[in-house]
């Protein structure tokens, strides 16, 4: 056992101690319900409901015979968000807490965005069950960060999959695969490796389990699957496809099909053990950009807070269920699962999450098992922020980000100082010490990896940069906020300096923090979004009467009382869970008044 993980596993059995001494009400122990049963957990990425024929948005779907039949056998809801990237929305399947909560507000990138060790995770509260301890697997993509054993650090006894997204030259045909905290090359098709890993697992295992299947599916690269996994119908679409090497939308749905057909291998697969296991199907967040349709637009796709970022499949097929073929219209969030796994394993969360961990998951099974049955979920929240941790409710002291050094001929010095970073705030990025009226690469990346370079080292590769120019006093100034950058990164600048040998002069390199925070919720019809880091102008829609969200009723002049009444208590409830979320209906800002750095 390495260390991390002891430290976990120290801190939920000191948990699980108390809560035994001091008789916590509702212990899980002292209740009888059903026997536990298995329970399958499938996560597709980059799936929005638009992509699943099923719900009836999208203008073209993928073929998925396997998800409609398991939708005809259970149960569907219709109202479910997820996060609008993937990581965040994996931290609530595991914690049943919002983002702000965990921490985990944004993708995981080079172990930035890591699930914190402290949290209290489904594996770990499953495995020490008093109904019966589970074995617990995952199989597939993590992308929680940490380490190559952060999966079983967290609590699964066992992990088989890829730590990350497949960074190229990784595919999914060759791609680096982890078993166990231990790192290979493999050729192979992931969805089919994965399926074949986990049913492995599940032949072995006594007991009940929680089989963690979480597919990269349909996450770019965007590629044509094997014929194998294909029907004929899409085998002669591809065909006939005048560049199906470059038809991304047809890439994607081949992809989604694959996913399926791996899916019915993989359900049919569990043989009798089909007839006591809860199988539940989800998306991580909204269609990618590059292969979204109508009706939601390039810019309301995933990452955004819009319907195409949020809005996620979700079937549950059960034993439990009361009837098939149901459609359920609860609002549902992501964190929903953490209770629901709980519940369907005989354990009450609240017998075994600490009071100072709050919880933001209700259980989906009287949903499930009961035709009355409702969910007490009256809001839906999701929210993305940089960088992980951050509250960006106040504007902080005045202060310069980190300067890490380096530089190289000519050196031209760069600072950013300032209040906290957030759009159109009074920080400014400084370059002083460069010829005047020269250009100016300003690089900037979320890695730093400092290489030789014109006799100096350039630390920002890979980088994106921006072209500006030095005034006539060899200085660059320019608001922070206007850089449009957001997250941890270092930046540098070249500049055009026909004095040096090279004919280039570098500056030294800072490490900046420039936070950002979107925000939305809504109730069975109405939807808020706002930005606590005022890089924008809150957002109410109706969804009832504008679906695809293209008035926004902040607009208008007034509003009737019904809308009013909804906006207060959407407002009313952002500031019970985030009590630093400002303003009011009445004055339609919703966002503070700015604050200036005062000792500037």
């Amino acid at each position: 056992m390495n260390g991390r993980r002891g430290r976990r596993r120290s801190f939920f059995l000191a948990a699980w101690a108390l809560l035994l001494i001091a008789g916590h009400p509702g212990d899980a122990s002292s209740q009888s319900g059903p026997e536990p049963h298995n329970i399958l957990l499938i996560v597709a990425d980059d799936v929005g409901a638009d992509a699943v024929g099923l719900y009836g948005i999208g203008t073209t779907t993928a073929r998925t015979p396997t998800l409609n039949r398991l939708a005809q056998e259970g149960v569907l809801y219709r109202r479910v968000w997820a996060n609008p990237v993937c990581s965040p929305t994996r931290a609530t399947f595991l914690t049943g807490r919002y983002g702000f909560r965990t921490g985990v507000g944004n993708i995981e990138f080079f172990n930035l965005y890591s699930l914190p060790d402290e949290e209290l995770t489904l594996p770990e509260i499953l495995s020490q069950s008093s109904s019966g301890s589970y074995a617990c697997g995952a199989f597939g993509k993590w992308h929680l960060g940490n380490s190559l054993d952060a999966p079983r650090d967290a609590g699964f006894h066992h992990f088989d999959g890829i730590h990350t997204n497949f960074v190229p030259p990784d595919d999914y045909s060759e791609y680096h695969r982890v078993i166990n905290g231990t790192e290979f090359l493999h050729q192979g098709y992931a969805p089919t490796d994965i399926v074949d890993a986990a049913l492995s697992w599940i032949d072995q295992a006594t007991g009940p389990w929680l089989c963690y299947v979480s597919f990269p599916t349909a996450h770019s690269p965007f590629h044509v699957p094997p014929d194998s996994l294909l029907s004929p119908a899409t085998r002669l679409e591809v065909s006939q496809s005048p560049s199906p090497e470059s038809d991304w939308k047809l890439q994607y749905r081949s992809m989604i099909e694959a996913m399926d057909t791996e899916m019915d291998r993989l359900l049919d697969g569990l043989g009798n053990r089909r007839n006591h296991t809860t199988v539940i199907f989800v998306g991580d967040n909204g269609t990618d950009t590059a292969v979204i349709t109508r009706p939601h637009g390039v810019d309301r796709a995933k990452g955004s807070l819009y319907e195409g970022g949020l809005h996620v499949p979700l079937i549950i097929s059960s034993p439990r269920s009361f009837a098939q073929n149901r459609s359920i219209d609860d609002l549902v969030n992501t964190t929903d699962l953490f209770a629901t796994i709980l519940d369907l394993a005989g354990v009450n969360p609240d017998s075994v999450v600490p009071d100072n961990r709050p919880l933001d998951s209700y259980s989906l099974l009287p949903t499930i098992e009961s035709p009355f049955g409702q969910s007490p979920r009256q809001f839906a929240y999701a929210e993305r922020f940089h960088p992980n941790g951050t509250d960006l409710a106040s504007e902080g002291p005045c202060h310069c980000q980190q300067d890490l050094g380096y530089g190289g001929p000519g050196h031209v010095g760069l600072s950013i100082c300032g209040g906290s970073l957030t759009p159109n705030n009074q920080a400014e990025l400084v370059l002083s010490g460069a010829p005047p009226d020269k250009p100016v690469a300003l690089m900037h990346s979320v890695r730093f990896a400092p290489t030789p370079f014109l006799g100096g080292q350039l630390t920002t590769l890979p980088a994106f940069f921006s072209l500006e120019r030095t005034d006539d006093q060899g200085q660059l100034r320019i608001p922070a906020g206007e850089l449009g950058l957001e997250g941890t990164l270092y930046l540098q600048a070249l500049v055009k300096d026909p004095s040096q040998l090279q004919g280039v002069a570098i500056s030294n390199t800072i490490r900046a923090v420039f936070p950002s925070s979107v925000q939305a919720i809504r109730d069975s019809r109405y939807k808020l979004i706002v930005r606590p880091d005022r890089s924008g102008e809150p957002e109410f829609y109706d969804l009832e009467a504008d679906p695809s969200e293209l008035s926004n009723l902040l607009t208008q002049e007034e509003l009737d009382v019904q809308a009013v009444a909804h906006l207060q208590s959407l407002v009313d409830e952002l500031q019970r869970l985030r009590p630093s979320i400002p303003g009011s209906p009445q004055d339609k800002t919703i966002t503070a008044p700015l604050t200036g750095c005062s000792s500037r």
